[in-house]
């Protein structure tokens, strides 16, 4: 067996010293464990979210970082918990504990913010198939029982203010 390594590697090396020039591409990802991640409707695309509240687009075909992005907004933003893109995959929302984000991926800028009033801890969201929507569900503590409850949050991605709510 340890024959067969030096030969590998000999073989390796060989191959590497051959070449007029070796490229080497450091990338750097995530400095946290990764929290969520989802690919884009047409599968060209993979985002990550970690605890470190950076979000990276990666390319599937060339394994390549295409952008990121941070969502570190002061103490209004937690480790990012859900990522959805629309069905064209060019608006990618981001929600953390506090805070929705909308970005389009296109141009790498972000479109707008919600930020959750006090008292309510937000969860998934999610793009509407047909329209420039979103869906977010929070959960609320009730101070004097204890329980929770949760509401229905509809957003205007353009703005990222609320449309309706349910609870």
């Amino acid at each position: 067996m340890k024959n067969l390594i030096w030969f590998f590697l000999l073989s390796l090396s060989t191959e590497i010293f051959a070449q007029d020039k070796i490229d080497i591409e450091v990338q750097s990802g995530h400095l946290l464990p990764i929290t969520t991640m989802e690919i884009n409707p047409d599968g060209t695309r993979l985002v990550t979210s970690s605890a470190d509240k950076k979000i990276i687009l990666w390319d599937l075909n060339s394994n390549l970082q295409v952008n990121s992005w941070s969502l570190d907004m002061g103490t209004y933003v937690g480790v990012v918990e859900g990522l959805d893109f629309n069905q064209a995959g060019n608006i990618l929302a981001a929600s953390s504990k506090w805070a929705v984000a909308f970005i389009d991926v296109s141009n790498g800028k972000f479109i707008s913010t919600y930020i959750l009033p006090e008292g309510r801890e937000g969860g998934q969201v999610q793009l509407s198939a047909t329209e420039n929507i979103a869906y977010l569900i929070t959960n609320t503590a009730v101070m004097s029982s204890g329980a929770r409850y949760s509401e229905l949050i509809i957003l205007d991605i353009k703005t990222g203010s609320e449309i309706k709510k349910w609870n």
